[in-house]
């Protein structure tokens, strides 16, 4: 009971904050992959929303995310801006793993590439620490939760899923690369 009481909570968080990004996604966003930066970050999508630190404290820039129960264990739902604040962040001290099946895009500063469905066959290029942080992310993010179960369950404890991946990272006028894969 207390379980499923969990899901319920977690599906309606993932509701209620969800949404949110999710209507300023469906109409009119401005499609590129990121664009010219070269003038500090824009906002793309209906709502202009603009990256950095305006309007958070430091407590909200470290904060793993939503907690996503699975029954290996949990992993977080990270914001687009708490994984931009580590990317600019001297200290790198995680990995950045994209899952997404077929190649798309990536985020810069990406340190592999992972088939969500396949992670069990890529052991030998995770951390050999379990309490290592790794971070998935996927074009929408259903992927990437797939590949962090897969995570939890060969005993990883610090994983995190770019909540609404690389789309959310875009909606948040954050760039995106293409390379030859």
């Amino acid at each position: 009971m207390k379980n499923k009481l969990l899901v319920l909570l977690s599906v309606f968080a993932l509701t209620l904050f969800g949404l949110a990004g999710a209507q300023g996604m469906m109409g009119g966003g401005n499609n590129n992959m990121g664009g010219n930066n070269s003038g500090g970050m824009r906002g793309s999508g209906n709502n202009g929303t603009m990256m950095g630190n305006q309007g958070m404290d430091n407590s909200q820039m470290d904060m793993p995310g939503i907690p996503m129960q699975t029954r290996y264990g949990t992993f977080y739902n990270m914001p687009a801006e708490s994984l931009w604040n580590k990317l600019q962040s001297e200290q790198r001290d995680y990995r950045l793993i994209n899952v997404h099946v077929p190649y798309y895009a990536e985020i810069p500063g990406t340190d592999s590439f992972m088939p969500f469905d396949r992670m069990e066959n890529y052991r030998n290029q995770l951390p050999q620490d379990k309490d290592a942080e790794i971070i998935v992310y996927c074009m929408s993010g259903r992927m990437a939760e797939y590949a962090a179960e897969s995570l939890l369950k060969m005993g990883y404890t610090n994983v995190k899923n770019l909540d609404g991946g690389m789309m959310a990272w875009q909606q948040q006028g954050l760039p995106l690369t293409q390379t030859m894969r």
